[in-house]
């Protein structure tokens, strides 16, 4: 997946609706949060992660296989 262009234009594409003005921390902090999630989203739907575990593991929060550690039980 390639994206190209500014924070404002991948919110633009995926319909998110700024709150704010652009390049004040708590707009575009709430743009990014919500341009991260969708593109998670968006990737999750499309791959598998269990078999690109090595690909995506602990490089984009999010994507990952989860786990239930029980040692302490």
């Amino acid at each position: 997946y390639e994206w190209k262009g500014g924070l404002q234009k991948l919110a633009n594409e995926y319909g998110i609706n700024r709150v704010g003005t652009m390049h004040q921390a708590g707009s575009d902090s709430l743009v990014t949060a919500e341009v991260f999630f969708r593109v998670v989203n968006k990737l999750k739907s499309r791959i598998d992660v269990v078999s690109n575990k090595d690909t995506f593991d602990g490089h984009i929060y999010g994507l990952h296989v989860s786990y239930q550690d029980n040692s302490f039980q």
